[in-house]
């Protein structure tokens, strides 16, 4: 109860850890998901403003294209007022050339006054975005003296373009003032390139600032992010750690437990398994598997009780201990089962003497409250060559078939699988398989044997026996139920005699029989199943029970899960069954049995009935045995009444009946309907005789 407390403990602590690392997780992401939101907002202001920056620099580079553009154009006009005066300087005074002349001049015109209302738009733009960490030493002064000087530049040059070619060097109103401000040193070029070297460092400043705003991002960014870690962030990771190695422990321990038998503390089937598959199955060792079974351990559970039992088997596990050596190992596969493996390379044992030495070890009786407890150990074993690759299932099934072989024989002693045993653990299995498929099929049937009231010598009920058919006819249950049960068959067997049962009640209820019962025999695994009830109405097709009799052994009322085999009888009870103790006193507290337990008839073993003709004493036990059951208003079936004799000794007495070849072997179904009126008549006929005897 202890280690079951402690586990129980265990998982309770492990599931306030995960619900504390996915607490701290849930921090931890709302914490990113509030910093992933302020980033956002940052990036989105920083959005704006790297667009406006970038229009800005845009701008400024439009505008430095079209001022260097326009001073191009005045470097132009200069170029050919220059030209002209020089060709009126020449005697011949070319007229073409002076012409085209003034027709460039016109066209520059037209270019300037064009280029300067891009200008001026520009500048518009320019001035609407501003921006505060730009000095004001940098914003443009204004242009209205520039442009007023360019207006005027472009009507002298469009009256120059009209003046008569002869006469253009006694325009001195018109060229002279152009030629002044267009000088390199004039004023227009002084405050184009006053603008120029403006515009250029505002476009620098433009670069600097983007690149502020990006340092100032990243830092920001960087602040914040380190504020929310060292604040936050990084004392819940450190929770998270321990909560995360908490959980880590939490889990080993669990694995541990889970690989561990809690009432002998030793390793359990899962804990030989792995081991098995990682260092045994490929091992280039020889290893010795042994299988350790106490012997009539029900009984001691029976006597007992069940912590005796388990005081029984922590001594088991106690002794097996203390044969340890380096390479050893032991489990408790379940129940009353033990391993234990060794490594021949690390223990040079002689097999023998040491089994000699483990059986003599294990057969120490336990002490138990003051009570010596007997304990008794039959030894099957099978050693592993490097050769061998077998499989941990494999290897089981070979050792337990050795356990078996010796308990069979020889309770108390050991054997060791031999390559001899493998062709009868194959017919074994064979076997297994050819009545796992006649169970499938259907070809093992219920045959039915009369149950016979012994003062009417009439027909009260059958006992269910299971044959099975085969092309050399019906083989009797005794000699294949020790494979039925050594391979878990039996649950099996049992809802195929079911439902064939429930197929043969309509045709039984048809015949001249009052009040008949149907016996049928339940294993322990269909009498533990909490679906039993449900299980028998559906393979029967019948809800009313008043026809079932369920036989059982007197042990199943002393296994751990007796409880639900208790509710599941006292159900089938309510609903009409009668339940049958089955060869009654060949068990332990037969007696506990009748005063504690639902059961309405028991059945006498046919050993009893056997020897009670020359044993007195024999009769004297049935003699009591029916008295006793009487007294508590039970019913009482002799099994095994094969001679006249037998059946004389106990005819004429009430609520006594009975059974064997004395009336009828077990029948086919079709054979029992076609004999029973006969049988009957016979029967009936014998009890008239005696009666006038």
């Amino acid at each position: 109860m202890k280690k079951i407390s402690k586990t129980g403990e265990n998982i309770s602590s492990n599931h306030e850890t995960s619900l504390s690392i996915r607490r701290i997780t849930s921090k931890i992401r709302t914490l990113m998901i509030t910093w992933m939101l302020l980033l956002s907002m940052i990036s989105t202001v920083d959005f704006f403003l790297y667009r406006h920056l970038i229009n800005a620099k845009s701008e400024t580079s439009h505008l430095v294209k079209q001022i260097t553009k326009q001073k191009e154009s005045f470097t132009r006009i200069s170029q050919i007022l220059v030209m002209l005066l020089t060709a009126f300087q020449r005697e011949e005074r070319p007229s073409y050339l002076i012409k085209q002349g003034q027709e460039e001049l016109g066209k520059l015109a037209e270019e300037v006054s064009s280029r300067q209302l891009h200008i001026d738009q520009h500048l518009n733009k320019l001035n609407e975005l501003s921006f505060p960490m730009i000095a004001s030493d940098f914003l443009l002064p204004d242009l209205d003296g520039l442009r007023t000087t360019i207006d005027r530049l472009t009507v002298n040059l469009s009256q120059l373009r009209e003046v008569d070619p002869k006469l253009i060097e006694w325009r001195f109103s018109l060229w002279a003032p152009i030629i002044k401000d267009l000088a390199p040193d004039g004023i227009m070029q002084q405050q184009l390139g006053a603008y120029l070297t403006l515009l250029n460092k505002r476009s620098f400043l433009y670069i600097e600032s983007l690149n502020k705003l990006n340092r100032i991002n990243l830092i920001g960014s960087f602040v914040l992010l380190a504020m929310l870690f060292f604040s936050s962030i990084r004392p819940l990771l450190q929770k998270l750690k321990n909560e995360h190695a908490k959980l880590e422990a939490y889990q080993n321990k669990l694995l541990d437990l889970a690989l561990l038998d809690p009432l002998t503390n030793i390793g359990n089937r899962r804990a030989f398994l792995s081991f098995y598959e990682e260092k045994v199955k490929e091992s280039p060792r020889e290893w010795i598997i042994l299988l350790i079974d106490l012997d009539e351990f029900k009984s001691t559970n029976d006597v007992y009780g069940y912590t005796a039992g388990d005081s029984l088997l922590h001594h088991v596990a106690q002794a097996i201990r203390s044969q340890f050596s380096k390479g050893s190992y032991s489990y408790r596969l379940g129940g009353d089962e033990f391993l234990l493996l060794i490594d021949r390379n690390e223990n040079k044992i002689d097999v023998d003497e040491y089994l000699l030495s483990l059986s003599s070890v294990l057969s120490s009786p336990a002490l138990f409250n003051g009570i010596e407890i007997p304990c008794h150990v039959s030894i099957g074993g099978f050693i592993k060559h490097p050769d061998l690759r077998d499989s941990a299932e494999n290897a089981l099934s070979k050792t337990d078939f050795a356990l078996r072989s010796i308990k069979k024989n020889k309770k108390g002693h050991y054997y060791i699988y031999s390559k001899s045993d493998s062709s009868t653990k194959a017919a074994r299995e064979v076997k297994a398989q050819q009545l796992l498929s006649a169970i499938r099929k259907s070809d093992i049937i219920p045959c039915y044997q009369p149950i016979v009231d012994l003062t009417t010598f009439r027909i009260v009920g059958f006992e269910t026996l299971a044959r099975w058919r085969t092309d050399n006819g019906l083989i009797a249950a005794g000699r294949f139920i020790d494979i039925i049960i050594d391979f878990q068959l039996e649950y099996a067997l049992t809802e195929t005699i079911l439902k064939q049962v429930g197929n043969h009640l309509n045709r039984l209820s048809n015949l001249p029989l009052q009040g008949f019962r149907l016996h049928v025999n339940m294993p322990q695994c269909f009498l533990v199943d909490k679906r039993m009830i449900n299980k028998i109405m559906t393979l029967t097709g019948t809800r009313d029970l008043s026809w079932l009799s369920i036989e059982i052994l007197e042990h199943v009322f002393f296994q751990r899960s007796h409880d639900t085999v208790i509710d599941n009888l006292n159900e089938c009870i309510q609903l009409g069954a009668e339940v049958a103790l089955d060869d009654f006193g060949t068990g332990y507290a037969s007696l506990v049995h009748l005063r504690n337990f639902p059961c309405n008839v028991i059945k006498i073993d046919k050993s009893f009935v056997r020897d009670m003709i020359n044993d007195v004493n024999a009769g004297k036990i049935v003699n009591s045995i029916v008295n006793l059951a009487h007294t508590l208003g039970m019913s009482v079936v002799l099994e095994g009444i094969e001679t006249p004799e037998q059946c004389k000794s106990f005819s004429g007495s009430s609520g006594l009946y009975g059974q064997g070849y004395y009336f009828s072997e077990a029948m086919e179904i079709d054979s029992l309907i076609q004999a029973l009126p006969d049988m009957e008549k016979r029967w009936c006929a014998r009890a008239t005789l005696r009666k006038t005897q």
